[in-house]
Protein backbone atom coordinates (compact mmCIF):
# COMPACT_ATOMS: atom_id res chain seq x y z
CA UNK A 1 0.00 0.00 0.00
CA UNK A 2 1.16 3.48 -0.86
CA UNK A 3 2.03 5.91 1.90
CA UNK A 4 1.21 8.86 -0.34
CA UNK A 5 -1.45 10.92 1.43
CA UNK A 6 -1.14 14.41 -0.08
CA UNK A 7 -1.35 15.87 -3.56
CA UNK A 8 -0.79 19.26 -5.15
CA UNK A 9 -3.97 20.54 -6.79
CA UNK A 10 -4.83 23.61 -8.84
CA UNK A 11 -8.10 25.07 -7.59
CA UNK A 12 -10.24 27.91 -8.92
CA UNK A 13 -9.31 30.80 -6.65
CA UNK A 14 -11.41 33.58 -8.27
CA UNK A 15 -13.84 32.89 -11.12
CA UNK A 16 -12.94 35.11 -14.09
CA UNK A 17 -15.19 37.65 -15.78
CA UNK A 18 -12.50 38.77 -18.21
CA UNK A 19 -8.93 37.74 -18.89
CA UNK A 20 -7.50 35.29 -16.32
CA UNK A 21 -5.38 36.85 -13.59
CA UNK A 22 -2.09 35.02 -13.29
CA UNK A 23 -0.63 36.24 -9.99
CA UNK A 24 -1.56 37.85 -6.72
CA UNK A 25 -4.41 37.49 -4.28
CA UNK A 26 -7.04 37.62 -7.05
CA UNK A 27 -5.31 35.07 -9.31
CA UNK A 28 -7.76 32.87 -11.20
CA UNK A 29 -6.03 29.68 -10.04
CA UNK A 30 -4.08 28.73 -6.94
CA UNK A 31 -2.09 25.59 -6.15
CA UNK A 32 -2.81 23.97 -2.80
CA UNK A 33 -1.81 20.83 -0.95
CA UNK A 34 -4.76 18.53 -0.34
CA UNK A 35 -5.17 15.34 1.66
CA UNK A 36 -5.88 12.18 -0.29
CA UNK A 37 -8.43 9.79 1.15
CA UNK A 38 -7.43 6.20 1.83
CA UNK A 39 -8.56 3.81 -0.85
CA UNK A 40 -11.85 2.04 -0.24
CA UNK A 41 -12.89 -1.19 -1.93
CA UNK A 42 -12.98 -0.90 -5.75
CA UNK A 43 -11.02 2.32 -5.99
CA UNK A 44 -7.77 3.36 -7.66
CA UNK A 45 -5.13 5.95 -6.94
CA UNK A 46 -3.90 7.45 -10.19
CA UNK A 47 -0.97 9.73 -10.96
CA UNK A 48 -1.77 12.21 -13.72
CA UNK A 49 0.84 12.25 -16.49
CA UNK A 50 -0.98 14.41 -19.06
CA UNK A 51 -3.84 16.90 -18.82
CA UNK A 52 -6.43 17.47 -21.54
CA UNK A 53 -7.24 20.98 -22.69
CA UNK A 54 -10.61 22.11 -24.02
CA UNK A 55 -12.30 25.46 -24.68
CA UNK A 56 -15.19 24.19 -22.53
CA UNK A 57 -12.99 24.50 -19.43
CA UNK A 58 -13.35 28.29 -19.59
CA UNK A 59 -17.13 27.93 -19.62
CA UNK A 60 -17.02 25.72 -16.53
CA UNK A 61 -15.44 28.50 -14.43
CA UNK A 62 -16.96 31.70 -15.84
CA UNK A 63 -20.09 32.98 -14.07
CA UNK A 64 -21.63 34.30 -17.32
CA UNK A 65 -21.81 30.80 -18.78
CA UNK A 66 -23.35 29.44 -15.58
CA UNK A 67 -26.00 32.17 -15.70
CA UNK A 68 -26.82 31.34 -19.33
CA UNK A 69 -27.92 27.83 -18.36
CA UNK A 70 -25.94 26.38 -21.28
CA UNK A 71 -23.47 24.26 -19.31
CA UNK A 72 -23.62 20.50 -19.80
CA UNK A 73 -22.03 19.90 -16.41
CA UNK A 74 -22.00 21.57 -13.00
CA UNK A 75 -19.92 24.74 -12.90
CA UNK A 76 -16.60 24.70 -11.07
CA UNK A 77 -16.85 27.08 -8.14
CA UNK A 78 -14.21 28.93 -6.17
CA UNK A 79 -12.22 26.55 -3.98
CA UNK A 80 -12.94 23.55 -6.23
CA UNK A 81 -10.41 21.59 -8.26
CA UNK A 82 -10.13 22.71 -11.88
CA UNK A 83 -11.59 19.93 -13.99
CA UNK A 84 -10.19 18.20 -17.04
CA UNK A 85 -9.66 14.73 -18.47
CA UNK A 86 -6.33 13.22 -17.56
CA UNK A 87 -4.17 10.43 -18.83
CA UNK A 88 -2.36 8.77 -15.97
CA UNK A 89 -1.10 5.61 -14.37
CA UNK A 90 -2.52 3.50 -11.59
CA UNK A 91 -0.32 3.82 -8.49
CA UNK A 92 -2.45 1.74 -6.16
CA UNK A 93 -5.62 -0.30 -6.63
CA UNK A 94 -8.22 -2.14 -4.57
CA UNK A 95 -10.07 -3.02 -7.78
CA UNK A 96 -9.81 -6.26 -9.72
CA UNK A 97 -10.25 -4.18 -12.92
CA UNK A 98 -7.02 -2.21 -12.57
CA UNK A 99 -3.44 -3.15 -11.79
CA UNK A 100 -0.57 -0.94 -10.68
CA UNK A 101 1.21 0.65 -13.64
CA UNK A 102 -1.70 0.50 -16.10
CA UNK A 103 -2.55 3.63 -18.10
CA UNK A 104 -6.04 5.11 -17.68
CA UNK A 105 -8.04 8.09 -18.92
CA UNK A 106 -10.36 9.74 -16.41
CA UNK A 107 -12.36 12.88 -15.64
CA UNK A 108 -10.15 14.02 -12.81
CA UNK A 109 -8.70 17.50 -12.76
CA UNK A 110 -5.60 19.57 -12.33
CA UNK A 111 -4.08 17.44 -9.60
CA UNK A 112 -1.03 15.21 -9.39
CA UNK A 113 -2.83 12.29 -7.75
CA UNK A 114 -6.49 11.40 -7.43
CA UNK A 115 -8.55 8.62 -5.84
CA UNK A 116 -11.32 7.40 -8.16
CA UNK A 117 -14.00 4.74 -8.08
CA UNK A 118 -13.27 1.88 -10.46
CA UNK A 119 -16.15 2.99 -12.70
CA UNK A 120 -14.55 6.40 -13.38
CA UNK A 121 -11.41 5.65 -15.42
CA UNK A 122 -11.17 3.96 -18.81
CA UNK A 123 -8.31 1.54 -19.35
CA UNK A 124 -6.13 2.76 -22.23
CA UNK A 125 -3.31 0.28 -21.75
CA UNK A 126 -3.78 -0.79 -25.36
CA UNK A 127 -1.36 -3.42 -26.65
CA UNK A 128 -0.43 -1.28 -29.62
CA UNK A 129 -1.31 2.04 -31.14
CA UNK A 130 -0.51 2.62 -34.80
CA UNK A 131 3.21 3.18 -35.37
CA UNK A 132 4.47 6.44 -33.96
CA UNK A 133 1.23 7.45 -32.21
CA UNK A 134 1.66 8.89 -28.76
CA UNK A 135 -0.50 7.76 -25.86
CA UNK A 136 -1.62 11.38 -25.58
CA UNK A 137 -3.93 10.80 -28.56
CA UNK A 138 -6.32 9.32 -25.96
CA UNK A 139 -6.98 12.93 -24.88
CA UNK A 140 -7.56 14.17 -28.44
CA UNK A 141 -8.25 12.20 -31.59
CA UNK A 142 -8.93 9.01 -29.61
CA UNK A 143 -10.69 10.87 -26.78
CA UNK A 144 -14.17 12.26 -26.25
CA UNK A 145 -13.96 15.10 -28.77
CA UNK A 146 -12.33 12.90 -31.41
CA UNK A 147 -14.99 10.23 -31.05
CA UNK A 148 -17.76 12.86 -31.03
CA UNK A 149 -16.45 14.37 -34.26
CA UNK A 150 -16.08 10.96 -35.89
CA UNK A 151 -19.56 9.87 -34.84
CA UNK A 152 -21.11 13.12 -36.01
CA UNK A 153 -19.37 13.02 -39.37
CA UNK A 154 -19.62 9.32 -40.19
CA UNK A 155 -22.75 8.11 -38.39
CA UNK A 156 -25.06 11.11 -38.03
CA UNK A 157 -23.80 13.12 -41.02
CA UNK A 158 -23.59 10.11 -43.31
CA UNK A 159 -21.56 12.15 -45.81
CA UNK A 160 -21.61 10.78 -49.33
CA UNK A 161 -18.91 11.02 -52.03
CA UNK A 162 -21.08 13.39 -54.08
CA UNK A 163 -21.33 15.92 -51.22
CA UNK A 164 -19.08 18.73 -50.11
CA UNK A 165 -18.53 18.95 -46.34
CA UNK A 166 -17.27 22.00 -44.46
CA UNK A 167 -16.25 21.57 -40.81
CA UNK A 168 -15.74 24.76 -38.82
CA UNK A 169 -13.34 24.38 -35.91
CA UNK A 170 -14.48 27.81 -34.67
CA UNK A 171 -17.68 26.11 -33.51
CA UNK A 172 -15.96 24.17 -30.73
CA UNK A 173 -13.72 21.19 -30.16
CA UNK A 174 -15.67 18.89 -32.48
CA UNK A 175 -16.66 21.50 -35.06
CA UNK A 176 -19.97 21.97 -36.79
CA UNK A 177 -20.39 20.67 -40.27
CA UNK A 178 -22.54 21.69 -43.17
CA UNK A 179 -22.94 19.83 -46.39
CA UNK A 180 -24.22 20.48 -49.82
CA UNK A 181 -25.23 17.93 -52.40
CA UNK A 182 -23.39 18.34 -55.64
CA UNK A 183 -25.66 19.17 -58.52
CA UNK A 184 -25.08 18.81 -62.22
CA UNK A 185 -26.60 21.36 -64.49
CA UNK A 186 -26.89 21.14 -68.20
CA UNK A 187 -26.16 24.09 -70.39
Amino acid sequence: MSHLRKTRTWIVNKRPTGAPILTGEDATFKIVDQDLPRLKVNQVLIRARYFGNSPAQREWIEPAFEASGSLYRAPILEGQKMGTRVLGQVVESTSSKFQEGQWVRAASGWTEYDVLDETDPDLVDAPALPAGMSRTHYLGALGNTGYSAYYGYVVVGDAQPSETVLISAAAGATGVSTRKSASVSSM
